[in-house]
């Protein structure tokens, strides 16, 4: 380029990568010919795209020597005859009387050499013959600590050296290389654009988006969720790929590889350093080349399956060898490149040990081993380098030599961490909060829990099979009363659901759908029972208090006798409501806040709360109870909770009381010793009660109170059994509380 500027010809100059430049010189094509050989030759999208890429080499046809070939001549008149493979007539005309210049790409490059094979005006311009190779190269144990080099090398760059960072190039980054940069990304505060080259398959509505395809394209456009990240460019894939009249079994398996093969759109940031495809920098620019690995540097292009050489060779197509000769002459040049080159060679990843890039011999390069002490760039990186040698010393009682220099420089408290959160200033009275039901519980469960689901956002949470099936059943509940019978709900509903879950657990659904189906009709059984029955399923509830606004939804509020509340939380697990557990520990508080709930709803202000119930969605096997009766299946279905004690307002509930779990009455009809009702006084003892737990909650958030407290009660029931946090909650045994067992033996 400055050649051309500083010309005192006035020239009409244009630049191709090589790849343009082929197909300026013989044919281009887009997608719709790749769609055109899948559909009318039965060909894979990867197949397609290997004949494209040779047939556009293909010349005038030799029957003597091109017979076993003449398909291939006559699949590209096809496409040229379809205005699928098109000569660009005018370029060709221009390169007649055009002078081409050859900069970086080899004389011995197969392609460029085929693309002037009859052309005489043209040169190769050297313009790196005065630089000499890169003379050395940094050597790292792993991943991690090459990444950590070259991160800490770049902070330097910025903030000692004033360099820009769009002057600083990343290239050959590794899928491995992900994780640890994201993380370096946080610690140091820059961004990298196009850092990771990510594919459609990626998206994780990709992984079950195609279990919805019936054979149109609506069936996986209207099932996309754009909320999401990379729905676009999912939806851009699956309507550019789509083949009209192609099978279905076909069109899966074009998807499937475009998939992996369609790149995502990159995000791009301002002032951030770039990841680059080719090696090549100016003056001021800073380079840095990961994984100088064979292998992995130059990657070399892998034969087309369905030519071989000697077949190429034949029809004029370059061959393999050709072709990587061609990327090593490629890259050697880039080692003699104008700005500042850095080479980073790593021993070994998570899944492969490697060997040097095969220049190190060819240019005679020297090894240097990890930095030393003295080229440690920040106190950030000694902080971090010490602990980690700490690490080594702690659990494999290995002293590093470099230890006792760098704990110098360092400025850590390693090893006195006393499970505390500290200093923390990010409430005060003032604050506007919300509280759920939701994060009640969790705070209850455990405070740290809650700081790191509910402050810092961490959310390490997998739909799994119970969250996908309760999210379905709930859905059917809330909307029972629009569908005339239960296969007309679920298959309204589960195709929003079914998507998520793999091929075993889909199985597992089916067994499952019979339980929930009786359960479905146990209620609808039920809900015609209800005296004068109205309600609410998914009810919202808000509810201020003081600076912080309470809230919650409850599954199903029934009115019957148009003057009697009851609240039903539907439950996939056996959970029940304990008193001991709530009045000692704060636990089992579900139904006791719902009654708050309800209590200082305004919609509900003059009704009178007489049932507070959980509704099992589906029970577990109990080998005590046989299920080939409906009436053991019906009582392991009925509603358990908390009741009013007044039996003629619970029977406008259930007029013979059949449909209570936790009630029982005599044949005087009494009630018995076993079931939980309790007086008007007691109900609204619980919901103050209640608003005293919300009350606590509410101030230990805003006085900052995160403490590790995790609550244990037996192996099978503790906080901890199933948190996603083990691997960063240094808890220790003095701080659970133990709770006493409470309540009787089968709860």
């Amino acid at each position: 380029m400055k050649k051309y500027r500083q010309s005192d010809v006035f020239s009409n100059v244009k630049f191709y990568s090589r790849e343009t430049f082929l197909k300026k010189c013989t044919y281009r094509y887009d997608l719709e010919a790749v769609k055109y050989l899948i559909k009318n030759y039965d060909l894979s999208l990867k197949i397609a795209k290997q004949y494209l890429r040779n047939i556009i080499y293909l010349k005038d046809y030799d029957e003597s020597i091109h017979l076993p070939f003449k398909y291939l001549f006559d699949i590209k008149q096809e496409l040229i005859d379809n205005n699928l493979l098109i000569e660009d007539t005018l370029f060709k005309y221009q390169m007649n009387n055009a002078h081409i210049d050859i900069a970086y790409y080899s004389k011995n490059d197969p392609v460029i050499a085929f693309c002037l094979k009859n052309h005489k005006d043209y040169s190769f311009i050297d313009v790196l013959k005065d630089n000499d190779y890169v003379s050395t190269y940094n050597v790292f144990e792993n991943n991690d600590d090459e990444l950590y080099f070259v991160i800490n090398k770049i902070e330097d760059l910025l903030k000692h050296q004033g360099v820009k960072p769009n002057k600083i190039r990343l290239f050959n980054f590794v899928e491995d290389d992900e994780i640890i940069i994201d993380r370096f990304r946080d610690n140091y505060h820059f961004n990298i654009d196009n850092a990771f080259e990510k594919n459609i398959a990626s998206i994780n509505q990709s992984k079950n988006i195609l279990s919805n395809y019936d054979g149109t394209l609506d069936s996986l456009i209207n099932n996309i969720n754009f909320d999401e990240d990379g729905a676009f460019d999912l939806s851009s894939c699956i309507e550019s790929f789509y083949i009209e009249g192609l099978s279905k079994d076909k069109q899966i398996s074009v998807y499937k590889d475009a998939f992996k093969t369609v790149l995502r759109t990159p995000i791009k940031h301002k002032d951030a350093l770039k990841v680059i495809n080719d090696p090549f920098v100016d003056k001021d620019e800073y380079l840095f080349i990961l994984n100088y690995a064979q292998g992995k540097f130059p990657t070399f292009k892998k034969d087309d399956a369905f030519l071989s050489d000697d077949e190429k060779k034949i029809l004029n197509i370059p061959i393999s060898e050709e072709i990587n000769d061609a990327i090593s002459d490629y890259y050697k040049n880039a080692l003699r490149g104008d700005g500042h080159i850095v080479l980073c060679y790593i021993n070994h990843d998570f899944s492969a040990k490697y060997s040097p890039s095969f220049f190190v011999d060819a240019l005679k390069q020297k090894e240097i081993y990890a930095p030393t002490i003295e080229t440690i760039y920040s106190q950030k990186e000694a902080n971090i380098k010490c602990a980690k040698l700490l690490d080594v010393k702690t659990k494999y009682h290995r002293i590093d030599p470099y230890l006792e220099s760098l704990e110098k420089l360092a400025d850590i408290s390693y090893g006195n961490y006393d499970s505390q959160i500290n200093n923390l200033d990010l409430y005060n009275d003032k604050s506007k909060l919300e509280l759920s039901y939701s994060q009640i519980k969790v705070f209850v469960e455990c405070q740290y829990k809650y700081y790191l689901d509910y402050i810092l956002n961490i959310d390490p949470k997998d739909e799994n099979i119970n969250l996908v099936l309760g999210n379905l059943f709930h859905k059917m509940l809330e909307n029972k009363q629009k569908y005339a019978s239960f296969d007309e709900n679920y298959d309204a509903n589960y195709q929003n659901y079914i998507n998520k879950l793999s091929e075993i657990e889909k199985i597992f659904l089916k067994r499952m759908i019979e339980e929930f189906r009786y359960s479905y009709q146990y209620i609808e059984s039920h809900d015609k029972n209800v005296k004068n029955r109205w309600e609410d399923n998914e009810y919202e509830v808000s509810i201020p208090l003081g600076n912080t606004l309470i809230k919650g939804k409850i599954d199903k509020i029934m009115e019957s006798d148009s003057q009697y509340l009851s609240i039903i939380d539907y439950k996939l697990s056996s959970e029940k409501f304990n008193e001991n557990e709530f009045n000692e520990y704060s636990r089992s508080s579900q139904l006791p806040i719902y009654s708050y709930f309800v209590k200082n709803d305004k919609y509900f202000k003059d009704k009178e709360v007489i049932n507070l119930l959980i509704s099992p969605l589906v029970v577990s096997d109990n080998k005590k109870l046989s299920f080939k009766d409906n009436e053991n299946r019906d009582k392991m279905r009925q509603l358990i909770g908390i009741s009013l004690n007044e039996k003629n307002k619970l029977e406008t509930f259930s007029d013979d009381f059949s449909y209570y779990g936790s009630i029982s009455v005599t044949k005087k009809g009494d009630f018995t010793k076993r079931s939980a009702v309790y007086s008007k006084v007691k109900i609204d003892e619980f919901a103050d009660k209640a608003e005293q737990l919300i009350k606590t909650v509410d101030k230990k958030v805003r006085t900052n109170e995160f403490i590790i407290n995790p609550k244990y009660k037996s192996s099978f029931d503790n906080s901890c059994k199933f948190c996603h946090y083990h691997d960063i909650c240094f808890k220790n045994f003095k701080q659970y509380v133990y709770l006493n067992k409470g309540g009787s033996d089968d709860e």
